[in-house]
């Protein structure tokens, strides 16, 4: 009997360490990345990546494993911030309207939308868009999706992405908490009810990770 209690305790303490390792490396991992300083780094990547997103509409983006393991993406719709935050913008045309995506991860894996979402809320603000605008979906990656019609577009792409100063942080910051507690209300409403056909709409499809 004591040497099954013996067990027992021996388990019980492997199981308590795991989930005390898992739960200080994932808030060493968001400590590490939710800072001002980042937040202003992921929000000058996807800037930076709208350009080459709209020369390159409807191609098709497949992100190779390795070549994010070693940082060399080729493909310049993809940055990766210092801290690992991957950041992705693509465009696709159908019929009359373009439809742009951003999308945020770790390393190409799973960002907690708490996370994923303030990154998106202070890149949409450099963008010039409005975050209540957007659609939302969130499944391990966060993706936000929004629309321009061909006769707006040229104007929009010609207008210079704004990156938010220091002293404006304070006020996003507050703004960005609530607007990812309210998303996450809504996500699940957006994902099925944006237009042309849901989760068909290519300005949210998820990203392909190709293994390697």
């Amino acid at each position: 009997m004591t040497t099954i209690w013996t067990g027992v305790a021996v388990v019980a303490a492997l199981v308590l360490g795991l989930v005390v390792f898992v739960f200080m490396s994932t808030k060493a991992k968001y400590e590490g990345i939710l800072t001002d300083e980042h937040y202003l780094e992921v929000a000058r990547l996807i800037a930076e990546e709208e350009a080459p997103a709209v020369q390159r509409v409807n191609q098709q983006l497949s992100i190779p494993g390795a070549e994010l393991q070693k940082r060399e993406v080729s493909d310049p719709r993809v940055r990766m911030s210092d801290k690992g935050v991957v950041a992705i913008y693509t465009v696709n045309l159908i019929e009359d309207q373009y439809f742009h995506r951003n999308s945020f991860s770790h390393h190409g894996g799973p960002l907690a939308f708490a996370a994923g979402g303030r990154f998106a809320y202070f890149a949409l603000t450099a963008l010039g868009v409005d975050p209540n605008s957007v659609y939302i979906v969130h499944t391990g990656v966060t993706h936000v999706g929004f629309v321009r019609k061909r006769e707006d577009h040229d104007a929009y792409v010609k207008r210079e992405p704004r990156i938010p100063g220091v002293t404006e942080l304070h006020d996003l910051n507050e703004r960005a908490t609530a607007w990812v507690h309210s998303s996450e209300a809504i996500s699940e409403r957006r994902r099925t009810d944006c237009a042309h056909g849901g989760d068909r709409n290519p300005a949210i499809q998820p990203t392909r990770f190709a293994g390697g």
